[in-house]
């Protein structure tokens, strides 16, 4: 929700909407980098002497850095397809990133996904392209700009799941070595991109006139990336883009009921099948239930132990 909180808090025409969103993710990231400095600082959590090597040097230029560029790149392409769609529109679409991040995790062998979990993934997708195929607002331009901001979500995400697991990273570790990093690539991105807009539009005055908001945004940032770094580190990269769907359907609704955004019933119905797989994926992803023999072997096994006891 910080991209609409950011349209809300400037109130920019369309024209200008991408530069409401980008300081919001950078608030949520300097949050989270001042979060993870303040534990290690305060003796809350200690810091491993191994983790100091992705602070500096080759083991940050080649870890760290490629997860800051990817999450910049993901912010400016995606804020720019709002130009082109609507909030739900745009929320529809990121619902295919699950079939990006499948294949970088397969191709990256951090996880290998069973075949239900891969049909599932693949329902998701096809879902996602008959909504975005019979949208009344069809853009090329905005089509090719989500595509890339998926495809970077898949690369920054599953970098970050290979620090967090392969490198046995714990999350204020990991948020200690990437957030500073992350929030610099994205100050710099809003500075090439959107700085001429921010200065003819005296947008910095609205951090003095509103601070409560800005303080809100990065608070709510913190939390949404603790979050996420707990789910890629205990679930992986690819069941949190897949648990990130549940929350496009909200933002769905909001562009529907709130903004007025018209959704056809085809849409609709893409959307449907999009979020069928989600389900199927979910209940695919749990852990399998223990077989009736098994269950039954081990009460007879209990059976047997308290008839020794007596």
């Amino acid at each position: 929700m910080l991209g609409p909180l950011g349209k809300s808090l400037f109130n920019m025409p369309a024209s200008h909407a991408q530069t409401t969103l980008l300081p919001d993710h950078s608030a949520g990231t300097l949050g989270s980098a001042g979060a993870a400095y303040m534990s290690v600082n305060s003796g809350l959590v200690t810091l491993r002497k191994e983790v100091l090597m992705y602070a500096t040097g080759n083991a940050w230029f080649f870890n760290v850095v490629p997860v800051a560029l990817c999450q910049a790149a993901t912010l400016a392409l995606g804020n720019a397809a709002y130009l082109h769609f609507g909030v739900g529109m745009v929320q529809m679409l990121k619902a295919g990133t699950p079939i990006f991040v499948l294949l970088t995790v397969a191709m990256l062998r951090l996880e290998s996904p069973s075949f239900l979990r891969t049909f599932f993934v693949a329902l998701i997708t096809v879902g996602t392209f008959i909504t975005a195929g019979t949208t009344p607002e069809w853009s090329a331009p905005g089509l090719v700009l989500s595509l890339g901001a998926m495809l970077t979500e898949a690369l920054r995400v599953s970098l970050t799941q290979f620090l967090l697991s392969s490198c046995k990273l714990s999350v204020t570790e990991g948020q200690y070595v990437l957030a500073p990093t992350a929030s610099f690539a994205l100050l710099l991105a809003s500075v090439a991109i959107e700085g001429q807009s921010v200065l003819s539009l005296e947008a910095l005055s609205k951090v003095i006139e509103y601070p409560h908001l800005f303080l809100f945004a990065a608070g709510l940032g913190t939390v949404v990336n603790y979050s996420s770094y707990l789910v890629i580190k205990f679930c992986g990269a690819l069941s949190l883009k897949v648990m990130t769907t549940l929350r496009n359907i909200a933002l769905v609704l909001y562009g529907a009921f709130v903004l007025g955004e018209q959704i056809a019933a085809t849409q609709a119905g893409g959307y449907t099948l999009a979020l069928a797989g989600f389900v199927g994926y979910s209940y695919f992803s749990g852990p399998p239930l223990p077989k009736m023999s098994a269950m039954t072997e081990m009460i007879e096994q209990k059976k047997g132990a308290r008839a020794l006891l007596c």
